[in-house]
């Protein structure tokens, strides 16, 4: 809205290719719940689960893991909130774009070894910043490892450490090896998601996007 009235330009810089993919083909809009539906949903998410959300709606329950609480207990609380299958409400309440389809992007990537390493050196100071008390801070405050900030990488293997799973030497390489796995999702989701995508190195990338932003701006 900011740049609408004031004739600006819009860059958008970081987040992941998901939440690219939101800014383009736009969100379903998500009814108002009471605390009561959200408390609701998530006791038939612990107690009924992904099963009980699939003979809801088998198509939707397809779609999300049978681990992923967070996703069942918000189907379960759409179902309550319209008393209808989420499959059937995002038929009715599709999702509108917020961006325009021809947006320029431009993806950063690095040489497989380089890649490696910053991944090693992000899992290093993770460790050295005190990510094993900060995750054992939240696991005494909240006393529930289902809090979406404990099921980020690098929380999930501490909490794999202090459940004996892994071994203080260990820790580390999960950490990096999910890292790893996680960064190699993200490219094959954007090379499949945004196929018209401009790659390269920072220092390739550079002159590129300097050029785009010179024929936006004749464009006027």
């Amino acid at each position: 809205q900011v740049v609408e009235e004031t004739g600006g330009r819009l860059i958008i810089v970081g987040g992941s290719g998901f939440y690219l993919k939101s800014l383009i083909d736009g969100i379903s809009p998500f009814p108002p719940l009471s605390p009561e539906i959200r408390r609701e949903g998530e006791r038939l998410a612990r107690e009924r689960g992904w099963r009980g959300l699939a003979e809801i709606d088998p198509e939707f329950a397809r779609k999300i893991a049978s681990t992923d609480i967070y996703r069942i207990a918000r189907g379960y609380q759409l179902w309550l909130a319209t008393g209808l299958p989420p499959t059937r409400y995002f038929e009715g309440h599709p999702p509108e774009p917020i961006l325009p389809k021809e947006l320029p992007i431009f993806e950063i990537t690095l040489p497989r070894e380089e890649l490696r390493n910053r991944i090693w050196a992000r899992t290093r100071q993770m460790i050295a910043r005190g990510v094993v008390d900060e995750v054992a801070y939240l696991e005494w405050k909240y006393r529930d490892r289902r809090l979406p900030a404990l099921k980020g990488i690098g929380a999930r293997e501490v909490l794999d450490y202090f459940d004996g799973k892994l071994s203080w030497g260990e820790l580390p390489t999960a950490i990096a090896t999910h890292t790893a796995q996680f960064a190699k999702r993200q490219i094959t989701f954007n090379r499949h998601q945004f196929p018209n995508k401009i790659s390269g190195t920072p220092s390739q990338l550079k002159p590129k996007i300097l050029s785009t932003l010179r024929k936006i701006g004749e464009k006027g």
